[in-house]
């Protein structure tokens, strides 16, 4: 059971935790996906408060301002922040991990898929 901690959410306690291949293969490797997670970047950046109302808020907004469904920009920030496609609810994991962390998780993430293609 305490093996699993770190299997299932390893990432909360480190930021340097591997990528799951199918999930960066799903999820990430599509044409729109460095400029979506590079314009949430800036948008993150400016969120104030970086709360749970206000993250939803920019984030179906900004799925709306670029015709997306909510499940094309949640799916790869989820990657973009943990590693895998399952886990915790995305708003609560971003609070959780606060806004630096999810806007440095989101630049790591871009450096790698830069790195990949």
């Amino acid at each position: 059971m305490l093996s699993q901690i770190v299997d299932l959410g390893g990432f909360f306690f480190t930021s340097d935790f591997s990528y799951d291949p199918g999930s960066v293969e799903k999820r990430l490797k599509k044409d729109y996906v460095p400029s979506l997670l590079e314009e949430l970047r800036l948008r993150m950046q400016a969120l104030s408060p970086f709360e749970e109302e206000s993250l939803e808020e920019l984030l179906r907004r900004f799925a709306e301002d670029f015709s997306l469904g909510p499940s094309e920009v949640f799916h790869p920030l989820r990657v973009a922040l943990t590693g895998k496609m399952r886990g915790p609810g995305l708003f609560e994991l971003a609070l959780v991990l606060g806004k630096e962390e999810v806007i440095g998780r989101i630049g790591r993430t871009l450096e790698m898929l830069k790195n990949s293609f």
